[in-house]
Parts: structure tokens; sequence; C-alpha cells
């Protein structure tokens, strides 16, 4: 697991990287982080964390109300999952808050499915917390973009989960932390 949070907080660090260029003018360097933070994730992921790669050049009001912006902290892991996946070997599942992971975001917002693709680790698949329209606080997972064939129903094999830090205020992610799986 200890490679898993490695490879995670590695990603977390290209993700704050990449947001803080994205507030800047030099394009080319907004780029070359934002193609750092793709490489943690299979193509089909790209684009898909709230920047793309593409810019659109911002107004000059824009680049001068950020050109003093601190970066957003890296988000916080709360849970990682182990299965053992008949098609992908060994499948993890991160459990981790939104890209500004600030002490006052202490909730599930994502989970990463993580696997190795040609030797490397990727995230292969991302679900996010949303809440039904007409009520709120009926909180689920909706998947995302990723491989189409993973789900939280067919992780085959529950090996392990380790916890590293309890979600605040949430029965939605409490629930999901507390389960063996």
């Amino acid at each position: 697991m200890n490679e898993i949070k490695q490879f995670l907080n590695s990603f977390f660090e290209a993700e704050v990287e990449a947001w803080h260029a994205s507030t800047k003018r030099d394009t080319d360097n907004t780029k070359q982080k934002i193609d750092k933070m793709h490489s943690f994730c299979i193509e089909k992921l790209h684009n898909k964390f709230g920047l793309v790669r593409v810019l659109v050049h911002k107004s000059d009001d824009f680049y001068e109300r950020n050109k003093d912006a601190s970066k957003f902290s890296p988000r916080h892991l709360f849970k990682l999952s182990h299965y053992s996946h008949e098609k992908y070997g060994d499948l993890y599942l991160a459990y981790v808050s939104s890209k500004d992971g600030d002490e006052f975001n202490l909730e599930y917002f994502n989970c990463f499915f993580i696997t190795k693709v040609e030797d490397n680790l990727k995230i292969a698949k991302k679900a996010w917390v949303t809440e039904d329209d007409g009520d709120y606080g009926n909180k689920y997972w909706k998947m995302s973009d990723g491989y189409g064939d993973l789900s939280f129903e067919n992780t085959d094999k529950f090996i392990s989960c380790e916890r590293y830090l309890e979600p605040e205020d949430c029965d939605f992610s409490m629930k999901d932390y507390l389960a063996d799986k």
C-alpha cells in the first residue's frame, strides 16, 4: 500500500502544481504541468480533472487578480482499499477529498480506481459523490470516465484496506470509511 500512497501523493502534488500554473500567463509551463498531472492517468481521464491542456487565455484582470495567488492544499486521502481483480490484477480504490484538501474539506469527493497499465500505476477510473436533485443529503457514487468495465460492483476479491483520515460530519463518507471493502 505504500507504493500506492506514494503514487497518490505524487499525483496530488502534480495536480496542485498544474492548477497553480494555470493562474499564470506562462502557457508552456502550464502545459508541462498539466501533462505531468495527466501522466498519472489513463488517456480517457486526461482533461477530466478540471484542467484542459488546450488553454484558453484568461483576461488580463484574471492574471492580475491571481498574480500572488497561493497554491491550494493537496487532496486528503481517507482510505485505500486493495482488491484482486480478475482482469486488472491488483486494483486499489482511493477515497479522497476534492482538489483543495483544506482543513474544512474532510469528506469524500472522489474515488480513484488505480491499477497497473503497461507496468505503470495509473488512475483508471474515477467516481465522484453527488446528491439527488430532489432529495438534499441523499448522496451516492456516480461513475465517471475511465475504463468502462470497472465499477464498485465488480471490484472482485477484497484483500484489505487502510484508513488514514476519518471524514467529518458526513454520514455517507463515514459509512464507506468504516466498511471493510
